[in-house]
């Protein structure tokens, strides 16, 4: 099997599940399920100031759901800069992966499962854009 044998629904129902897992997690956090050591390497001093960058990430992480579900939704009818800013989208959660991996046992373990599954949905996605471009 390979990415062209996977259906671009299938990738689409990975990006929404990958979003929906990532926004939950800081609506958990926001709301004080997730502990707020737990997230950000354990780095944050207090809840108020996970809370601001929390919320700045779910800003963040809404606008890159609906511009990557807008691409896998256009069938290969993207424009160049779209494909690149597909690129560089994979590349962040991809640093992201490997900055989990580095980070608190819950990162590790739990949201590290998570961005891989979007590093994967996104690379996929780009592929199967690009070979969709080709002529």
């Amino acid at each position: 099997m390979t990415i062209k044998d996977v259906s671009t629904n299938t990738i689409k129902q990975l990006i929404v599940i990958f979003y929906v897992s990532a926004l939950l997690v800081q609506l958990l956090v926001v709301a004080k399920v997730v502990p707020y050591n737990w997230v950000n390497g354990g780095m944050s001093k207090s809840y108020e100031v996970q809370l601001v960058q929390s919320l700045m990430s779910l800003v963040i992480i809404s606008v890159l759901f609906i511009f990557v579900l807008g691409l896998a939704s256009q069938n290969g009818k993207v424009k160049q800069w779209k494909l690149r800013a597909l690129y560089t989208i994979t590349f962040f959660w991809l640093l992201g992966l490997f900055l989990q991996i580095a980070g608190t046992e819950f990162e590790r373990y739990v949201l590290s499962l998570s961005l891989l599954l979007g590093v994967i949905s996104h690379g996929m996605l780009a592929w199967r854009t690009r070979l969709s471009m080709s002529p």
